[in-house]
């Protein structure tokens, strides 16, 4: 009777998870990565990491919903990738690092890999930090500054003093996901920040998101990723012009040094795309 009261529980507890998620604005612009060739950067983008029997059931009870089957990923197979990229010889980088590859300050030869995780929910604390800080993996955090601490979409966002211990770590690195404009307009259905009336707003959220970070973390943000994927010309110089200079795409390929540092691709990971990126790795 205990046991079959606690996977009633677990369920119960499972259901109450997934069905209070909203998953009408996590859609992104995705490009599937057709031609991961040669040597250079790839930057992996995560968003969820959830113990498998959660996410074992959860896409049993909900097999269509993409919050599940896109946009997270069991302990186990992160444990699995990571380990894979490694055996494969892949050289997991620091920010820092990916930034001196790109701009030639510094010749890095193989396969590089960046890790980021966007939105910054409790999950990456509670689920990836610490099978990051046991193999001593560098990753970045696109957090959503406006909602740290809140229920966001459904979940839990990571707290204040939960962002300082893992950058405290010398792991993390925090970078801006918008302070609050990680929604769809209402009447276009389309990101709000993209939309041609919308570039002052644009400008006071990343104003507001430097300024928490100054004030919560005490850093200077120099790297963004666009909620949804891409940005516009527009935002770019708006971000450029408040000296974030390093902006983060979906556009999924191998970066190389060189490239603008104001698109740089990165590869939402999924069970289709994650079969390309291990090929790149395997592949000489």
């Amino acid at each position: 009777m205990k046991n079959l009261n606690r996977i009633i529980g677990s369920l119960i507890l499972l259901t109450i998870f997934v069905t209070g998620c909203s998953f009408t604005q996590k859609e992104k612009t995705l490009t599937i990565p057709n031609n991961l060739k040669g040597n250079g950067l790839v930057v992996l983008c995560y968003h969820r990491v959830l113990p498998t029997w959660v996410l074992h059931w959860g896409k049993l009870f909900y097999p269509s919903e993409s919050e599940l089957s896109r946009y997270a990923i069991s302990t186990k197979d992160f444990n699995k990738q990571l380990n894979y990229l490694k055996q494969q010889g892949v050289r997991f980088v620091t920010p820092q690092e990916a930034e001196d590859f790109l701009n030639g300050r510094k010749l890095f030869s193989g396969k590089l890999v960046l890790i980021t995780f966007d939105d910054g929910d409790l999950s990456v604390y509670k689920h990836a930090f610490p099978v990051l800080k046991e193999k001593h993996i560098p990753f970045m955090l696109f957090f959503i500054a406006g909602q740290a601490g809140k229920e966001w979409e459904g979940f839990n966002m990571c707290t204040w003093n939960q962002l300082k211990e893992m950058v405290g770590s010398g792991l993390c690195t925090v970078g801006l996901h918008t302070y609050d404009l990680h929604y769809f307009d209402s009447q276009t259905k389309k990101p709000v920040f993209l939309l041609p009336d919308k570039e002052k707003l644009f400008a006071a959220d990343t104003e507001k998101g430097i300024n928490s970070f100054k004030k919560q973390l005490g850093i200077k943000v120099k790297y963004f990723a666009y909620p949804y994927g891409f940005g516009t010309p527009s935002t770019d110089r708006i971000l450029i012009g408040h000296q974030i200079p390093y902006i983060f795409t979906l556009d999924s390929r191998v970066n190389h040094q060189g490239d603008p540092c104001f698109f740089i691709g990165r590869i939402l990971v999924t069970p289709n795309s994650w079969q390309k990126v291990a090929d790149w790795a395997r592949y000489r």
